[in-house]
C-alpha cells in the first residue's frame, strides 16, 4: 500500500520517527476536512513508562515512593525479559 498512487497523492500516510523503530509511514483518516488539521498523528506512540513517573507524581507519588516501585521492578522502561 505504501507504494499506491493514489495514497501517496492524498497524502494518506503520515512519516514518524519513534526512538525504538525509526522512521515509519502511519496511516491518516480516509478523508480530509477542510477545517480539520493537517496531520492525523502529532507524534509517535509513547516509550515504555515514558510518562509513568509524570503521572504517578500528579497522583501524589513522592520521589522515595518512585524510586522503591523502580527497585522493585513495578515501574520502570524496559521490559522485563529484555535480553533472554
Amino acid at each position: 500500500m505504501l507504494d499506491d498512487p493514489q495514497l501517496a497523492a492524498r497524502g494518506f500516510f503520515q512519516p514518524l520517527t519513534h526512538p525504538d523503530v525509526g522512521a515509519q509511514h502511519y496511516p491518516c483518516w480516509p478523508m480530509r476536512l477542510s477545517a480539520g488539521p493537517e496531520v492525523a498523528w502529532r507524534g509517535p506512540a509513547p516509550t515504555l513508562g515514558q510518562h509513568t513517573d509524570d503521572v504517578l507524581r500528579e497522583l501524589g507519588v513522592t520521589e522515595a515512593a518512585l524510586a522503591r516501585l523502580r527497585a522493585e521492578h513495578v515501574i520502570g522502561t524496559e521490559p522485563l525479559d529484555r535480553g533472554r
